[in-house]
């Protein structure tokens, strides 16, 4: 996933007319989330030609990656320590330290991105990241407050689950869990687990990049 800036914003920095510093208070830091934004954001450059490298080659420069399995401190490298906050969520009471981002405009009062914290000292690492933002998007334009529906049509939907709370939906291929807005699946979902019984209207709440173990059920 990528983050989409206002259309305006992203012509003034591939002219050269905003450097990358001006937009998040820290040189080199659009954050983008890999490695499924980085493979999607090459393949729209290709198809745009090379008229369009010079310009792309100027926001590649300008973003930092975070990944799952990146150290602690790479990510308070990559998106300036400033940019974000430790918290503790305490999931199903036990100490549960994650941490907080907000890229982009100062002055938010919510995370775009929660990175899991996991690993023991001295080596903490990231074990998953949680999109809230309406900002990142995948190449083809999903993100919070897009629909199953387009979720089916640009990806294969290997399954639909519950996890801790909402309804998800899980893309095996790119590591990644949309949670949904519906929470009550007709009775003959749960004898079945047809996924043709969830309605394509269902609203993406929040996006989990992880590994392939079931949110809730997470080693």
């Amino acid at each position: 996933m990528y983050y989409i800036m206002d259309t305006n914003i992203r012509v003034d920095v591939t002219q050269g007319k905003i450097p990358c510093n001006d937009l998040s208070g820290k040189v080199g830091a659009v954050v983008v989330v890999a490695p499924f934004m980085i493979v999607e954001l090459m393949r729209a450059t290709v198809r745009g030609g090379e008229k369009y490298f010079i310009g792309d080659k100027k926001m590649f420069e300008c973003m930092v990656t975070i990944h799952a399995g990146m150290t602690i401190d790479e990510l308070y490298a990559a998106v300036g320590r400033n940019r974000t906050k430790l918290v503790d969520q305490y999931g199903e009471g036990y100490f549960t330290p994650v941490i907080e981002i907000y890229p982009g405009q100062s002055g938010k009062t919510k995370p775009s991105l929660v990175a899991q914290i996991v690993g023991q000292y001295p080596k903490f690492l990231v074990g998953s990241i949680t999109v809230y933002d309406a900002g990142f998007k995948t190449e083809m334009g999903v993100g919070v407050g897009s629909t199953l529906a387009e979720i089916r049509r640009n990806f294969k939907v290997d399954w639909i689950s519950f996890g801790e709370g909402p309804l998800f939906a899980r893309v095996e291929q790119f590591g990644m869990s949309f949670a949904l807005d519906y929470s009550h699946p007709p009775r003959e979902w749960y004898k079945t687990q047809d996924q043709s019984l969830i309605p394509g209207s269902a609203k993406i709440i929040f996006i989990l990049l992880a590994d392939g173990t079931r949110p809730g059920n997470r080693p």
